[in-house]
């Protein structure tokens, strides 16, 4: 995946641009002899001291606008410098091919310190972005367990809410209104606590504890179970279970959650259907 390094043009920027072209000309008003007497400048001496100076500000482009400042910087301060050898005269062929050489030491330094400076912004913004990541996933793991937390302390007093309730419609007639709406309570109650269960197990899932089980009476268990569901008693459940089915590891709570989700999806879409049969094998 390809990176792209964008810099912003900010006023620290701005400002950073004015001093690499400053300092870049300030390096080649001192290597053609603005700065300096000629014959100074064009010593020995000087002119090594130039070459060095140079990459200053060639690395400081790099550092603030990575490849394309170092990169730029280098050709710059290289258009600027061509002209050197013919103003300054300069015919021997050691000199010209030191003066050319230096030139293009200016480029692959330039281009160098930007693609490590690109990098070093990449790998930063990958820690960021990782330190950002751990974080969400530090508020989200604190969020899971305070909802779950959260549902245990909704669980205890819904279970007492449906036991009064059941305990109620007891006490009052059938076919009455009161009655009717003790039904609703205990129902809708059931099924809240059932949408509480099922979060938990999400929210907090535990090991599997494998053993050896036989599959035919898991889904039997389940059909039982299902045959109460309300709402489903026009479908008639019909089983088809092989006698000879060997036992299996698997965890049997789980597989019973499992195979109920089948049986009662089954259900619902054959209540859709207007079926009356839902064959399991």
């Amino acid at each position: 995946m390809s990176h792209i390094i964008q810099v912003r043009i900010t006023a620290a920027n701005k400002w950073r641009l004015l001093a690499v072209v400053v300092i870049s000309l300030a390096t080649v008003s001192f290597h053609y002899g603005f700065l300096f007497p000629t014959s100074q400048a064009h010593s020995g001496f000087f002119h090594a001291i130039h070459g060095r100076l140079c990459y200053i500000p060639i690395i400081l482009g790099a550092i603030w606008f990575g490849i394309k400042g170092g990169v730029a910087t280098a050709m710059g301060i290289t258009l600027l410098t061509l002209p050197y050898p013919k103003v300054k005269g300069i015919t021997n062929h050691h000199d010209l091919l030191s003066e050319y050489t230096e030139m293009v030491f200016y480029i692959a330094i330039g281009l160098v310190a930007g693609i490590l400076i690109e990098q070093q912004w990449r790998e930063r913004r990958k820690r960021e972005a990782l330190a950002e990541e751990l974080a969400v996933k530090e508020r989200l793991s604190s969020l899971g367990q305070m909802a779950a937390g959260l549902a245990h302390e909704i669980k205890n007093p819904l279970g007492s809410i449906q036991g009064a309730a059941e305990i109620l419609s007891d006490d009052v007639p059938a076919d009455t209104k009161k009655r009717e709406l003790l039904g609703v309570l205990t129902k809708e109650s059931r099924r809240l606590n059932t949408v509480v269960d099922d979060f938990l197990r999400f929210a907090r899932p535990r090991p599997p504890q494998l053993a050896p089980t036989q599959l035919n009476d898991t889904l039997r268990e389940v059909t039982a179970q299902a045959r109460l569901e309300e709402g489903f008693g026009y479908i008639n459940i019909v089983e088809h279970l092989d006698d000879d089915l060997p036992e299996v590891q698997v965890d049997a709570e789980q597989m019973h959650q499992v195979l109920l989700n089948v049986v009662l999806n089954a259900l619902t879409a054959a209540g859709t259907r207007t079926a009356n049969h839902v064959f399991l094998r």
